[in-house]
């Protein structure tokens, strides 16, 4: 019996949590997601600070301070 080979498609592309600028708005990588299984299907936020974190945007270098709550996730 033939195994029926089926096309897949890779991606290289990892799922990472994302912030967007305050400043123009361009949304940028804050870090990736883990690279097991779990972390993909349950992603845990990155920790921070009480007081935020601060970031510079690669768009326009604006530094700005960010909350946890601020991540946003993709896949």
């Amino acid at each position: 019996m033939r195994m029926l080979e089926i096309p897949c498609r890779k991606s290289t592309a990892m799922a990472s949590w994302l912030l967007t600028c305050k400043q123009c708005s361009q949304v940028f990588t804050h870090s990736q997601v883990g690279q097991k299984l779990v972390d993909y299907l349950f992603p845990e936020k990155p920790k921070f600070p009480p007081e935020g974190l601060e970031r510079e945007c690669p768009n326009c270098k604006t530094k700005g301070v960010y909350q946890r709550n601020e991540l946003k996730y993709e896949r």
